[in-house]
């Protein structure tokens, strides 16, 4: 069982590095992070945890983490990856959220930090639950594991457009696309980490988490609050002799171009840094080419960005772009985005531009469907399908108990084939049918962000109001003659749509605890008019 290799012979000279809240890192060699895990694994079984049991896990990235996710594990038991309450604005919001999986779950036990059980244990309503913080060093070992579960891991959807559901992964499944992962990037020995993406999600977890474990390599975890409040810190983890692998979201380059500046990278050396897979959201191939320019004078490689698409229901990686490889991209006429339609290529520049996202990781099947369900040829439109030995079992949730996913999952998500590659053009659920043509919400939010004076904070939603397709840009912050601007960028691509600017305040924007914003929620209230007083702009009321 390759998963559990680094426990029965840890490397000596490797280990995980946390960034503590003082700014200093904390080291923890795979010796003893393996013997913490033993210890976990008694600590939880003297708690009543038996095989085919389920651990919530409600903790950052770091060494403990580890231990309690493979403690379960060798107990037999599911470990259930939870969000703690830095991934909320609002305490109340986190209990909800703590109490719901609760449900769903059924755990035997929640394992958390001291601050976190304190902060949560008077509040959650759940009798019986065992709760437990820091394993005692004189917790009982668990020397030999049990089979693993028929379930390795339950871990929730971002639920940027419903409510976050269960997802069940077989633990054959898990291991199939860590494998997969490990044979596409072409890990070696040589290869480390480092990630501020947290762990209760799919990118964090199997990208930043389980792959690094596959080779006991070293890791450098840091919060998330800690990349926002300094990247140039997360940039420099990929000096000589660190880090030589990472994954992120394409946001967070957008970010790292608007706040590192030239002046802030002097004798910063990027040169060992091997890949940084960009996936989670629709990848922009002008924030790569910034990404690309702003480090190119420390030595970082153009090919080193790494495309890629994925989601929690196939564990986590779906396709790659080869690595080691340029970035691939295609210029099509947006007015050809029609589902079942071949879509048509034009000069660079002059169109949509798209980045390509590779081929499926080992393991997975990847098709286009037409709005039939049948297969369309390559360069035609249509929702992706997946499936493979690495896609989940089934969802849980409050709505509908548990559903099955497979065999296969249409994803709602809209692309295409071209030239090897899998092009995705976003969600269907934020999108409309204008004009015979797909517009989605990434493109709408393409066109108003140069305008916007805060690009952080600025979302936009579509969909039909009042009986007429409306595209809304929702923007945190005073917005001024922006708002005009960006109004009338969107308006200027997109005959007879209706534009709707908002200027909100801070906290209007909603947020899954990965940072993807939830359109669909965000919309219900426009339609219901909780934002309609919000409305700086409006090209309906424009002559």
């Amino acid at each position: 069982m390759p998963l559990f290799d680094w426990l029965s012979d840890p490397p000596v000279d490797r280990g995980v590095r946390v960034l503590g809240e003082d700014g200093e890192w904390r080291y923890r060699s795979y010796p003893e992070i393996a013997a913490l895990t033993r210890r976990s694994a008694g600590r939880l079984r003297e708690a009543g945890v038996r095989a085919g049991d389920r651990v919530a896990v409600v903790r950052p990235a770091s060494a403990e983490f580890i231990a309690d996710f493979f403690g379960a594990l060798l107990l037999g038991a599911t470990p259930v990856p939870v969000a703690p309450p830095d991934a909320f604005r609002d305490r109340p919001g986190h209990l909800r959220h703590l109490e719901r999986i609760i449900r769903l779950v059924r755990p035997a036990a929640l394992v958390s930090t001291v601050d976190i059980r304190r902060a949560v244990e008077p509040d959650l309503a759940v009798p019986g639950l065992p709760m437990l913080d820091e394993v005692p060093a004189d917790a009982p070992s668990v020397d030999e594991p049990a089979p693993p579960p028929e379930t390795g891991l339950i871990q929730f959807s971002s639920g940027s457009t419903k409510a976050p559901k269960g997802i069940r992964i077989p633990f054959t499944a898990l291991q199939a696309n860590v494998s997969a992962l490990y044979r596409w990037l072409r890990v070696t020995g040589a290869d480390s980490y480092a990630s501020w993406l947290p762990v209760h999600h799919d990118m964090g977890l199997i990208g930043q988490l389980m792959l690094p474990l596959e080779g006991a390599s070293d890791v450098w975890y840091m919060r998330p609050e800690d990349f926002i409040r300094a990247p140039l810190r997360w940039l420099e983890c990929f000096g000589p002799g660190r880090a030589t692998g990472t994954a992120a979201p394409p946001f967070s380059l957008r970010y790292i171009t608007r706040r590192v500046k030239p002046r802030h990278l002097a004798g910063l050396d990027l040169s060992g840094w091997r890949f940084l897979v960009v996936g989670a959201e629709r990848i922009d191939a002008d924030v790569v080419a910034a990404f690309r320019d702003l480090l190119e004078p420390c030595g970082l490689r153009g090919e080193v960005v790494v495309p890629a698409y994925g989601m929690a229901e196939s564990t986590l990686a779906v396709t790659g772009a080869p690595c080691g490889e340029p970035v691939a991209t295609v210029s099509v006429d947006g007015d050809s985005l029609v589902v079942g339609q071949p879509v048509r290529r034009v000069p660079e520049g002059t169109g949509t531009t798209l980045v390509g996202c590779g081929t499926p990781v080992d393991g997975v099947t990847v098709r286009v469907l037409d709005d039939a369900g049948d297969p369309v040829d390559p360069g035609v439109l249509g929702e992706i399908e997946v499936g493979g030995t690495s896609l989940a079992t089934a969802y849980l949730s409050e709505e509908t108990g548990t559903a099955q996913v497979g065999p296969a999952l249409r994803t709602g998500d809209a692309g295409f084939v071209l030239d090897g590659h899998l092009f995705v053009l976003g969600r269907m659920g934020d999108g409309i049918k204008h004009l015979g043509r797909w517009l989605f919400a990434e493109d709408v939010e393409l066109l108003a962000l140069p305008d916007s004076p805060y690009p952080a904070h600025t979302v936009a939603l579509v969909g039909a109001l009042a009986g007429r397709q409306t595209a809304a840009i929702l923007v945190e912050g005073e917005l001024d003659g922006a708002a005009e601007k960006m109004g009338r960028a969107v308006g200027r691509n997109g005959d007879d749509l209706r534009v709707l600017v908002l200027s909100a305040p801070s906290g209007t924007i909603l947020r899954t605890t990965s940072g993807k914003p939830r359109r669909g929620a965000m919309w219900q209230r426009l339609m219901h008019g909780d934002l309609t007083s919000l409305i700086a702009w409006d090209s309906a009321t424009i002559g």
